[in-house]
Order: C-alpha cells, then sequence, then structure tokens
C-alpha cells in the first residue's frame, strides 16, 4: 500500500510467495515430510482488520473444547483472558483466583485460572496448542484515575489473547510468561516442528517461522527496559528512538511497543524532557518520527502526523496520542498493520517489521 505524508525509511526485503495454510521448508527432510522447525500455520482473521483497523484483529478459537468464539489480538499484553461461559468442559480449574488491569484503559478483568488447551481455527483445520493457563472471566472493573473506563457490560464477549513478549499489564503474582502465550506454545512447537514465533498481519497471523520469512524483515534484538507505569520488574523491549521534528527534534531513547490492542499512541517522558509547547498534551497535527534501535542508522523507521485522516499509519482516537509520565518509549497501536507486517521471533529474541506487500 502506498504511504501518504509519511516518511518511510526501511526498505523491505523481496517477500516471497505465501500460502493460505501450511508453509513448509523441504531442504533436508524425508520426501513428504516438512524439515524439523520449518513448519507455519497461517491463521486467517475474522474481523474487517484488511479494510479497516479501528476494531482490531481477532481470530476464531475454542478453549478447552469450549463453543467457538473470536478473540482480540494484543501484542501489547502477556496472558489469554476470555469469559469464563466459553471454557469448555475441557478447561480444568487451578482454583486460584486472578486478575489483568490494562494500563492502557484502567480496565481490570478478574476471575479463575484454567489449563486448557487453544484450537485457532482455519479452513484447513484447527491448530492447537498444549494447555495453558487462561483466565475465565467473570468480573470487570475500572482502576483508579481512569475516568473515561468504562467496565464491560457484558462479561460473555470478554476475549483477549495477549500475546506480547513481555507483561506491560498488572497482574497478580506469579505474573505470566513465554508459558502463558498461545501463539509460542502450539503442540508442533513442542514437538520441534514449528519454531516458536509469528506473523501479525491486517489479514491473519502466521504461527511457526522459517529462515526465510525471519529473513524478510528488519529486525532487531530485544533488549531489557524498565516496566511502564510501575508495572512491576524489567521487561524486553523492542529498542527504539523517537522525536518530535517541528519542536526541536531532540532524540529521545528508550523502548518502543507494538501494540494491537490499542489504535492510538501512548509516549512516554518525564515532563521536564517534553517540548514545552505540547508539554501537556500532544494535539493532533504533530509530527513524530520513530526508529527501532535508534534514528541515525535505524533497522525500521517512519514519520506519521498524529490523527492525520490522510496518514493509514497515523495513530487514531480522542486524543489520537497522549503522555505517559515514565521513562522514553512509544506505544505505537497497531495502525502501522496498514503498511507493515509485525514479526516476533522467540527464538532468536528479536522482533520486526517489513512492508505489507497487499
Amino acid at each position: 500500500m502506498r504511504i501518504r505524508r509519511s516518511v518511510i525509511w526501511a526498505v523491505a526485503a523481496a517477500i516471497g510467495a505465501a500460502t493460505a495454510g501450511v508453509v513448509a521448508t523441504m531442504a533436508g527432510a524425508a520426501p513428504g515430510k516438512p524439515a524439523a522447525s520449518e513448519v507455519s500455520y497461517v491463521i486467517p482473521t475474522v474481523s474487517t482488520a484488511a479494510a479497516n483497523l479501528a476494531d482490531g484483529l481477532s481470530l476464531a478459537v475454542n478453549v478447552g473444547g469450549g463453543p467457538t468464539r473470536d478473540v482480540e489480538v494484543d501484542t501489547g499484553s502477556l496472558g489469554f483472558v476470555i469469559a469464563r461461559g466459553a471454557l469448555g468442559s475441557g478447561a480444568v480449574d487451578t482454583g486460584k483466583a486472578g486478575f489483568i488491569e490494562y494500563t492502557s484503559s484502567g480496565e481490570i478483568l478478574s476471575g479463575e485460572y484454567f489449563l486448557a488447551t487453544v484450537s485457532f481455527q482455519r479452513p484447513q483445520g484447527a491448530v492447537a496448542t498444549v494447555p495453558i493457563r487462561v483466565l475465565g472471566v467473570t468480573a470487570s472493573s475500572c482502576a483508579s484515575g481512569y475516568p473515561d473506563c468504562t467496565p464491560d457490560s457484558d462479561i460473555s464477549k470478554v476475549g483477549m489473547l495477549g500475546v506480547g513478549y513481555s507483561e506491560y499489564a498488572k497482574t497478580d503474582s506469579p505474573g505470566p510468561t513465554s508459558a502463558d502465550n498461545a501463539f509460542l506454545q502450539l503442540a508442533a512447537m513442542h514437538n520441534g516442528q514449528a519454531q516458536p514465533g509469528y506473523i501479525v498481519t491486517r489479514s491473519g497471523v502466521t504461527l511457526g517461522l522459517t529462515a526465510q520469512q525471519i529473513a524478510s524483515f528488519h529486525t532487531v534484538h530485544l533488549a531489557s527496559a524498565p516496566p511502564p507505569s510501575g508495572t512491576g520488574s524489567d521487561i524486553e523491549s523492542m529498542p527504539g528512538c523517537f522525536a518530535f521534528p517541528d519542536h526541536g527534534d531532540a532524540s529521545h531513547c528508550g523502548s518502543i511497543l507494538f501494540d494491537t490492542g490499542i489504535s492510538r499512541m501512548i509516549v512516554g517522558l518525564p515532563t521536564a524532557d517534553r517540548p514545552a509547547a505540547i508539554a501537556t498534551a500532544i494535539p493532533n497535527g504533530t509530527r513524530i518520527k520513530v526508529g527501532t534501535p535508534n534514528l541515525t542508522g535505524p533497522e525500521f523507521g517512519y514519520t506519521t502526523t498524529v490523527g492525520d485522516p490522510g496518514d493509514p499509519i497515523a495513530p487514531l482516537g480522542n486524543p489520537a496520542a497522549s503522555w505517559a509520565h515514565d521513562t522514553a518509549f512509544v506505544n505505537t497501536g497497531r495502525e502501522l498493520l496498514a503498511a507493515y507486517d509485525y514479526l516476533y521471533d522467540a527464538v532468536g529474541r528479536q522482533s520486526g517489521f517489513r512492508s505489507d506487500p497487499n
């Protein structure tokens, strides 16, 4: 897709043909059998994300043999939360209560933990995980300090699939780990057929990575970073920098989070370090440039104008961008998917982007 009124620094590598089902690299494998760690599964989205990212990305799943439900993919949190009523008879109650608080909105979802398989639905047949921890949600509330937060009025529709590489939300102890990430816990990954990792696009996700797929992305290795909003211990994060070209253009370096759970942008910076003209609010029309791992020689970088309806990758919302009292970081929101695909390689501990060929 051609990006209007955006400066794009990253030039995508050539992208090979993709299939709608299983992708396998056959070199070194027995006839008819994919090579170990070279199998991937394409799971289509059930939302209208290919045309409109406003509603996020949803996949069809069933949990513990329960009914098929649509759940939103969230790269900005870790751990699977779904309405208690969506769990099937195969889900095993652990007897442990739990909660998650989304620091971007202030919503708190609480319930009880279960162990259950997650089956991703696709035309070629479901792809299942090993049993993972799932929070069966029975209540929704709001944390203090979030005047715009509204609890979910219909718990039966709750479904958020947190697949981030670190926890950016507040949770009970012990917090979630990669063992709670459904995208990294396919049975095929446990038996060595598929390499842990995933690709997110507007039209679907790919679970399991091949070397050819990884090579098509501009990637950086993850680094340790302070947790946002005091959520806990240090996190793994994509290193990066940002600047406001029309407000001094000073570089602020820390971390970048690509978050499919929101459409707006959140910028972390202590008040004293913010440009004076926008120190209390980031108005629509503000240009911001972002690069990873830096702005001087980025593997991937872009410039966008906050709230610009003519820029497909511009953050949206009211406000479209807002400050957070934090160390330097940028939560990009999901609008980057209008022009780019996103990769997380759990084995190589790297993530990155490539131009979307569609």
